[in-house]
């Protein structure tokens, strides 16, 4: 698999981000903050599955990255960065 440009990654983080702001805008309201993110999981989860078992694996370090920058937050008392997961 080829490595994207810097400018690739530029573009599809800015895709990336409009499309969590807009996933964000439609689940704004009085919902737990667990069963948004139980919902979000689901959808990680039903979009991980199509993906091929190359890109599966991709994701999986992904997603183990940023539980380790869940983990150090909260060791460390504050939020994560808002940074790549990727």
């Amino acid at each position: 698999m080829d490595q994207p440009t810097p400018e690739q990654r530029e573009a599809f983080r800015a895709a990336a981000t409009d499309m969590g702001r807009q996933i964000v805008q439609a689940i704004e309201g009085p919902q737990s903050p667990w069963i948004v993110m139980e919902a979000l999981f689901l959808v990680h989860r039903m979009t991980v599955l199509q993906l091929s078992p190359e890109q599966i694996g991709m994701a999986a370090m992904a997603t183990a990255s940023y539980a380790g920058e869940l983990m150090k937050a909260s060791a460390n008392g504050g939020a994560p960065q808002n940074q790549p997961i990727h």
